[in-house]
Formats: structure tokens, sequence, C-alpha cells
């Protein structure tokens, strides 16, 4: 078995016991919100792993944030107007299928 590169990360745990994982990771592992992460326990640690169920459907907040997204300059927020185009395009777009 070929031996993969190991890269070690710290993160913070918040109080609900929440942590973070990174975009570079969650983009290398095709892991999206909503998504489920298995948690493997040994006694050498914790292994975090996208579950293979994966999820089916996107929310309407799913949609509307890729879309917002799309009209957004990197690093900008969307403004009013911006908004206001991006939901018209994006429910015309699937209304209209």
């Amino acid at each position: 078995m070929p031996q993969t590169a190991r890269k070690t990360l710290k993160m913070k745990i918040f109080p609900k016991g929440q942590v973070v994982i990174p975009a570079d990771i969650r983009r290398r592992y095709n892991i999206e919100i909503g998504d489920q992460i298995e948690f493997i326990t040994s006694q050498d640690g914790i292994l975090l792993k996208p579950s293979k169920h994966r999820k089916t459907g996107r929310t309407l907040t799913d949609e509307l944030f890729g879309l917002l997204r799309s009209y957004s300059p990197e690093g900008d927020l969307p403004d009013k107007k911006m908004v206001e185009k991006a939901t018209e395009v994006g429910f015309s777009s699937r209304w209209f299928k």
C-alpha cells in the first residue's frame, strides 16, 4: 500500500464542541455543507472521514449561498443589488426548466 504524506494541523475546539475543517481539506475530500462526517475512534486517536451516505438534496439556503457567491467578487460581501440580481437569475433559471 503506498504511503501518503501526512499533514498535521491544529484547530481550536469551540464552546459547543465544534471544530472547523480547513477549506483546502474540504475541497480535497469533496466535503460540502450538510455532508455527514464519520468519527472512527481507536487507541491512537480519532479519524474523521467523509460518510459514504452523501447528502441527496440541497436546501434553499445552500442554493442561495451558491448563487450569491457566484455574483460576489472575491473577498467582497454582496450588496442589496447583487442579492436581488442573484435571486432573480437563480429563480428564473430554475423556474423555467
